[in-house]
């Protein structure tokens, strides 16, 4: 049964022609703050355990036709609670059929450190270690003298009234190094039968990309 249900996980990532995109994350990291910066609309947020208990997916455009879906999903914890776990993990599998996971890590906490261990080992057991994966630490704003202990990575502020433009700039640069590079032949003129069917000159080749999942 359990993998029937990879199985179907996969085949609905692969089939979908939406990039889509999981926000995850430690409790109060600001992944409801990061929704709401991307996304323009209100999302619950709060500095408390659990504020968004919920998976929430939100439909946003990068850039003029682009058009991406997202996922915020509820904070990692350690040590959960028992009767919480089947819920919490049930939550976590809406993220399992993305194509990029944004890993948010509170810059500003001392704990980050222990919390980052906590999402990886959490992603490792549910199987989403091969999903491709950007670390975005946030509340720059907080820390004066930042040392990070993911990399590559990059330091935003949420908070910052030019968070959603610097935002798609990221999602963006990160998406084209998912998207593999490919070439079309597009006819310059319509070919008649009286035409020595040659490549050239009578061929463009145009350079394009596309999403390549496994």
């Amino acid at each position: 049964m359990v993998e029937k249900n990879r199985e179907v996980v996969r085949e609905k990532r692969l089939e979908s022609p939406i990039f889509k995109i999981g926000l995850i994350g430690y409790t109060n990291a600001g992944k409801s703050t990061i929704m709401n910066a991307l996304t323009s609309k209100t999302q619950y947020e709060a500095d408390e355990l659990f504020a968004t208990l919920d998976a929430t997916t939100k439909s946003i455009h990068l850039t003029g036709n682009l058009q991406v879906t997202l996922t915020d999903t509820v904070g990692f914890i350690q040590d959960l609670p028992t009767e919480l776990v089947t819920s919490f993990k049930s939550t976590l599998e809406e993220s399992k059929n993305v194509d990029l996971l944004v890993h948010v890590i509170d810059a500003s906490d001392p704990n980050h450190e222990e919390h980052e261990k906590t999402v990886l080992q959490i992603m490792k057991d549910l199987e989403m270690l091969e999903i491709p994966r950007l670390t975005l630490y946030n509340k720059a704003d907080k820390v004066a003298d930042f040392t990070p202990t993911q990399t590559p990575y990059r330091l935003v502020s949420a908070k910052d009234p030019d968070s959603r433009t610097k935002l798609h700039d990221i999602l963006l640069e990160k998406m084209q190094e998912l998207f593999h590079p490919f070439t079309i032949q597009v006819p310059l003129i319509k070919p008649t039968a009286s035409m020595n069917w040659r490549p050239l000159p009578y061929w463009l080749s145009v350079p394009m990309r596309k999403l390549v999942r496994s």
